[in-house]
């Protein structure tokens, strides 16, 4: 039962009877990881969870009256999925990656994305997983500051900030499906509510405070998106820039539902012909733990002695950019791979060699490489299991 506390923001309410028993630890501890790499030296970095929890508004303690308990924005970013299914039974989320398929296909969809039993799916996990899935479908810019690859450009980040929107505006306690269409042609991202101004102010700029305020702020201080509601502004000057045809958002009230539709030039599904888009995903969310698909190994599955690839330890790696970097560097100091990793794992700990390949433009056996030697100069650690864990920058005091 959802209890509404002093605040206007709909997501601070207090839901009865559930504490930190229905918080899901490995999702708080991702974002919890996440938040520390961004935040360096943060005073929240060192509370309680639960105490960390109460500053970001997913845990509350209503003095006047007497109780205490998880928030509803706690509560759907982190909670397990019993339980949230049990204060939200007509909500879901649902990804659909439907690229070249037709009404009236035999085949429904090429990737799917939705309560199956085999991840937790609260709000922040499904961020994850399929944002993640999403841009993997999508050309990236690709641009180069030094050896790093620069991924997205504003096309990514317009699709950030309508997902991120979709998230924040959504009308939890109406019921109904949150959904992310990836279509040939374009991306439809459809959440429970009503709009809050009409379309023809929204396109001219305005906004207003977000429906779910708790959960725009959780979601800022890890990197998505702003509180200022400016996100589909952004998303019109993303598509302008681009010469894509311009976006638009209505209400559907037959469904209670608002639609983002961004058109995509035929274009767009070139960057991944004869390529499944699964093979290249993993999200730090653990959908099942069985698989063993050396692309899902997060970075620190361990190199095994005999591994062919360790024959190649002192050769230097051609990278794509045409610069070679050999991994062999002085005692004590690093080559610019070696930093653009440690750099990487510092802001986000869950990557894996597939990532990080792709996000420095070098293969994985250099990334490989790269991370014994940091290893070996206990520049990183390892926290948790080869499978779950993930790593962290050691602070030299």
């Amino acid at each position: 039962m959802l209890i509404r506390d002093s605040s206007d923001n709909v997501d601070s309410q207090i839901i009865e009877g559930y504490g930190m028993d229905d918080v899901d630890p490995e999702t708080l501890r991702k974002y919890r990881q996440t938040f520390t790499n961004r935040n360096p030296g943060h005073p929240y970095e060192d509370l309680s969870n639960k105490d960390f929890l109460i500053q970001m508004g997913g845990y509350a303690i209503n003095r006047r009256e007497g109780f205490e308990g998880i928030t509803m924005a706690g509560l759907l970013m982190f909670g397990k999925s019993l339980p949230i299914h049990e204060n939200f039974p007509n909500f879901r989320v649902d990804y659909l990656e439907l690229i070249g398929i037709e009404p009236g296909d035999s085949k429904k969809w090429n990737d799917r994305l939705t309560k199956d039993g085999r991840w937790v799916d609260n709000i922040y996990n499904f961020l994850l997983l399929a944002l993640n899935r999403l841009l993997l479908t999508l050309p990236s810019e690709g641009r180069l500051k030094g050896v790093v690859r620069i991924d997205g450009g504003e096309l990514y980040e317009g699709v950030r900030e309508g997902f991120i929107n979709a998230l924040t505006y959504c009308d939890y306690l109406l019921g109904g499906v949150l959904r992310i269409d990836r279509r040939t042609d374009r991306i439809v991202m459809r959440n429970p509510g009503t709009l809050r101004i009409s379309p023809e102010r929204i396109y001219e700029g305005d906004y207003t405070q977000a429906r779910n305020s708790t959960i725009q702020s959780m979601l800022r201080m890890v990197g998505f998106g702003d509180n200022i509601g400016s996100g589909f502004s952004k998303i019109i000057k993303a598509w302008k820039s681009l010469g894509y045809p311009h976006p638009t958002i209505h209400e559907v009230p037959e469904v209670n539902e608002v639609w983002l539709t961004l058109p995509l030039p035929e274009e767009v599904n070139t960057v991944n012909d004869g390529v499944n888009v699964n093979d290249h995903v993993n999200d730090g969310v653990n959908e099942n733990e069985t698989i063993n698909d050396p692309v899902n190994d997060p970075v620190n599955d361990p190199i095994k002695g005999n591994d062919p690839v360790n024959d190649l330890v002192n050769d230097p790696v051609k990278l794509k950019d045409g610069v070679n970097d050999p991994i062999k560097t002085e005692s004590g100091k690093l080559s610019k791979i070696q930093e653009s990793v440690l750099e990487s794992i510092a802001n986000d700990g869950t990557l894996t060699y597939a990532q990080l390949s792709m996000k420095l433009n070098v293969t994985v056996v250099t990334v490989k490489r790269a991370i014994q030697e940091l290893k070996r100069q206990n520049l990183i650690s390892r926290r948790g299991s080869d499978k779950t864990g993930y790593w962290v920058k050691n602070v030299k005091l």
